[in-house]
């Protein structure tokens, strides 16, 4: 788990593994190099699209309501998973960051080793 800080914006979630980058056939047999992508998230309504990356569940409850077969592509629950999510921080130090901006190289060199 990380911490987040307050005033943090949500940029990107995982979707799933979603882009081919490479397909070759070799002897019969098709091979395709698959690439994770984080999506950007600009409304409510794309929480809903997020995946969970190595899912777990010991008591799956999710059920087809027509079948009552177990649905396994979806969450129920009791499913445990991690989301992978990308978070802007709040700039909180601007006049700081302004400050070791105007140092030049040899002053900002001598205060790294005032810094230790």
């Amino acid at each position: 788990e990380q911490t987040i800080c307050p005033g943090a914006r949500l940029l990107q979630g995982w979707q799933g593994v979603t882009d081919a980058i490479f397909q070759v056939k070799v002897r019969g047999m098709q091979f395709v190099l698959l690439q994770d992508t984080m999506h950007d998230l600009r409304a409510l309504e794309d929480l809903s699209l997020l995946r969970m990356a190595r899912t777990y569940c010991k008591d799956h409850v999710l059920r087809d309501k027509k079948t009552g077969e177990l649905i396994w592509d979806r969450p129920c629950k009791n499913c445990r998973g991690v989301l992978r999510l990308r978070f802007a921080a709040p700039n909180r130090y601007k006049e700081r960051h302004a400050q070791l901006e105007r140092l030049s190289a040899d002053a900002l060199a001598q205060r790294a080793q005032l810094c230790g």
